[in-house]
């Protein structure tokens, strides 16, 4: 006899916890999705952050130009890397002469103490972001004034950097123009002075602390120390090439585009700087003096007393100057352009006559007896016209920067790259680290 069970319905109770159940499932499942889309989330705009996002915000914009922060961190890794190979090869150097304690040794570690101290990042960011800014403004200058520098005269310097030359033989560097013969003395002047003086490019005693620095040697883009130039072929040199910007990028991640850009801003500014050479004069009133240079006012005072009881200077000089580099020598200074005295040297010396003899004057250096002995227009010698180009440049540059729109953006100390260093072995080595 088989017997039959009938299915009881479900009650109410239990459709009620069926679906609450069900709710529940669908929660946790919701629930662990949405998780997932936000981890997702997290993961995908921090990689967007720090790889799309955060490189393209600009950390400075000049006149409108923006430089972004791809481009700084890029550069100053590119800068570092640059001064960390000259803390390198000073190193080397201290290898080869041994690390007995010598003049030589003594300032080779100082140089790579230096080096390391103008790493600090954020002093050197603020350097770098500082030149970043600079360069827009000479491109703007220079494409306002029709010069351009051309993607091939990037790949020229380039060439020329590695030792590449299509044409053979390196160009011919521009000779310094035929200067204008030197005078001969006055009467007047050989009874100041017998025998005569050589004349002095630069003076020793007082040199001016203001000076303009100056122009920033070319950048070679490699890691190494330096670049063995041997001759080889295009292909030789693209392979050579290459390599190099292979090891940027590995090494330092720093992208090929970089490099060129550092070659152009150096092409614009020494077209800038040839453009200023026109208008720069090539020859210059120039003073030719001595001095009498003693520690105060009482003691100047009784060295021009005794000149004008008719003291001889030469024996005045170098019984009383303190100046060594010519004490002895009547404290001759040779001739000199402005700009290369301290600025109350300078007026006093420039306004007296062939022959004439100062009141005392106070620098930083101590109180000064002038006689000046010579003052005509002078050809500048090929450093002293360098420094005039660089002098009308700089002044340019300073007052184009105080009249541009610049803002920067403090985002710029979040991004500031901290490596290259200066390799932990080469601290320790010398006690610096």
């Amino acid at each position: 006899m088989s017997r039959r069970r009938s299915q009881q319905a479900p009650t109410k109770k239990h459709l009620a916890r069926l679906e609450r159940e069900q709710r529940q499932q669908r929660i946790i499942i919701y629930g662990t999705i949405a998780v997932v889309i936000i981890v997702v989330g997290l993961i995908v705009f921090g990689y967007l952050q720090a790889n799309v996002l955060q490189p393209r915000r600009a950390v400075a914009e000049v006149n409108g130009t923006s430089i972004s922060a791809q481009e700084f961190i890029e550069r100053t890794r590119f800068e570092r890397n640059n001064l960390v190979q000259q803390a390198v090869s000073n190193y080397q150097t201290l290898q080869f002469f041994g690390q007995e304690q010598t003049d030589l040794t003594s300032s080779i570690l100082s140089n790579i103490n230096q080096i390391n101290f103008q790493l600090d990042p954020t002093s050197f960011g603020r350097q770098v972001l500082n030149q970043m800014v600079d360069e827009v403004l000479i491109q703007d200058e220079a494409e306002k004034r029709g010069i351009t520098v051309t993607d091939q005269d990037v790949e020229d310097e380039l060439q020329a950097q590695f030792g590449y030359f299509p044409e053979g033989t390196p160009p011919t560097p521009t000779s310094f123009p035929t200067a204008i013969p030197t005078s001969t003395l006055s009467a007047q002047q050989l009874e100041l002075v017998t025998p005569v003086p050589t004349a002095t490019e630069f003076p020793t005693a007082t040199p001016d602390p203001n000076a303009t620095p100056t122009e920033i040697p070319s950048i070679t883009p490699t890691l190494e120390p330096t670049l063995t130039p041997t001759p080889y072929t295009a292909e030789a040199f693209q392979q050579n090439f290459q390599d190099t910007m292979q090891q940027f990028q590995e090494q330092l991640n720093i992208s090929e585009p970089t490099i060129r850009s550092v070659i152009r801003a150096q092409l614009y500014r020494q077209k800038m700087l040839d453009e200023f050479a026109k208008d720069v004069p090539l020859t210059e009133e120039q003073v030719w003096a001595r001095h009498i240079l003693v520690a105060d006012e009482e003691t100047a005072q009784t060295v021009l007393d005794q000149l004008n009881a008719g003291a001889d200077w030469t024996d005045l000089a170098a019984e009383y100057s303190t100046d060594t580099s010519n004490a002895d020598n009547g404290g001759d200074l040779g001739w000199f352009t402005t700009g290369m005295m301290v600025p109350d040297f300078e007026r006093v010396a420039f306004s007296l006559d062939v022959g004439q003899v100062s009141q005392p004057v106070q620098t930083q250096f101590g109180w000064h007896i002038i006689q000046v002995l010579g003052k005509e227009e002078r050809s500048l010698s090929p450093s002293q016209y360098q420094q005039a180009v660089q002098t009308a440049f700089q002044t340019w540059l300073d007052s184009t920067r105080a009249a541009a729109d610049i803002q920067t953006f403090d985002f710029w100390t979040e991004v500031v790259p901290q490596e290259p260093t200066i390799p932990a072995e080469i601290l320790q080595a010398i006690g610096g680290g």
